[in-house]
């Protein structure tokens, strides 16, 4: 496939429409991709949204092992999406799910997305892992696509869900922080019994691991003036 693809997108600050361009990027582009995550973490209200990845990660997911795909509008960098087989390595989220050794090199891993505060609203974090996922299909093929994401990071959940994946998996990631392992099987989509449906808070870490726990999986995100619950539902043998 052509990896470039165009579109238009709004400017939060100014209210302007302009061109970007979104491609695959590599180790060329490091330096854009470490500053541009360093601001957008800057930006946060709260630490526990997205971890500060470190140089080394990020060069890793910019080489051979990943599909970085990066978003310009006048050659700057205003948002990028890593895919990343990691194999073996202890952070592949395979190892969260218990899957078998002979499994995780099938295991595609979403590790970052970032997105420069003035072009936020315009669904690129969603166009982004589609156009990444699409590349990583032609270049080997994978069962499981994984990501963790923060509890408290509505927009990435809402992502997730909107492509297919479940929640699978809650763990403690990156020394302190609770995040959901998603998973999408690429195979064959999980059927859950609707009937067995729960609500449950977004921050209620202890129920949703006893539900994952009992065979359970995160299925949506259901956002109210009363607050953020996922639906959980009892995953159906395949």
């Amino acid at each position: 496939m052509e990896n470039l693809k165009t579109g238009v997108i709004k400017n939060r600050r100014d209210g302007l429409s302009y061109s970007y361009e979104m491609k695959q990027i590599g180790l060329e582009q490091l330096t854009q991709v470490q500053a541009l995550h360093n601001e957008v973490i800057d930006s946060l209200p709260d630490a526990d949204l997205c971890w500060r990845f470190p140089l080394d990660h990020l060069t890793r997911y910019l080489g051979e092992d990943g599909v970085t795909v990066g978003v310009f509008v006048a050659e700057r960098l205003v948002g990028f999406r890593v895919l990343y087989f990691a194999g073996e390595r202890d952070d592949n989220p395979g190892l969260d799910l218990g899957l078998a050794p002979e499994e995780l090199a099938q295991v595609a891993h979403l590790p970052l997305s970032n997105v420069h505060p003035d072009y936020t609203g315009n669904g690129l974090q969603k166009t982004m892992t589609l156009y990444a996922v699409a590349i990583a299909e032609h270049m080997r093929p994978f069962y499981y696509l994984c990501s963790n994401v923060s509890p408290k990071n509505y927009p990435s959940m809402a992502e997730k869900f909107a492509i297919g994946m479940r929640v699978a998996a809650l763990k403690v990631k990156y020394g302190a922080f609770w995040r959901y392992v998603f998973c999408r099987d690429m195979r064959q989509a999980w059927k859950v019994n609707e009937e067995s449906a729960l609500l449950v808070e977004s921050e209620d870490c202890a129920r949703q691991t006893e539900l994952l726990a009992q065979g359970y999986c995160g299925v949506r995100l259901e956002r109210s003036v009363a607050g953020t619950k996922i639906v959980f539902a009892r995953r159906l043998p395949e």
